[in-house]
């Protein structure tokens, strides 16, 4: 028994050191709930809710007009890597003028600093909220 000491010692130094060596590879196809980094809008969130202000004023006129607009519309989106936006879909509110601007306008915004996992650009998913009241 104690002759096989030293050659399971080893073993295990040797197993120890490859793993350490190797990559982590990342799948740039696959889309990230929860990356490294997340993807952020450029400028930051104070410029995100400002652009998202302004549809929304500009549109103010047919908001007002249909009480179904009135809450709080949740829409998921993907950020690509090259920080486009590949969809976005309504989690609900589906139907309504509220959704629809939601998602026109993050569709045809500028694009945004794309995730990172381990260091590298991948696809990743958003959800973003957006609360309207008129009384």
């Amino acid at each position: 028994m104690k002759k096989l000491m030293p050659v399971i010692f080893i073993l295990l130094c040797f197993s120890a050191k490859s793993q350490s060596s190797d990559t982590i590879k990342v799948n740039t196809d696959s889309v990230y709930a929860k990356p490294d980094t997340e993807a952020q809008f450029q400028g930051g969130e104070k410029k995100w809710n400002e652009y998202i202000k302004k549809t929304i004023e500009a549109n103010i006129k047919t908001l007002i007009d249909d009480p179904q607009n009135n809450g709080v519309c949740t829409v998921n989106f993907i950020v690509d890597r090259d920080g486009s936006i590949l969809a976005a879909v309504p989690e609900n509110m589906q139907g309504s003028e509220l959704a629809r601007i939601f998602v026109q306008s993050i569709l045809k915004g500028p694009k945004w600093i794309p995730a990172k996992a381990n260091g590298v650009p991948v696809k990743s998913l958003r959800k973003q909220k957006l609360t309207f009241r008129y009384n």
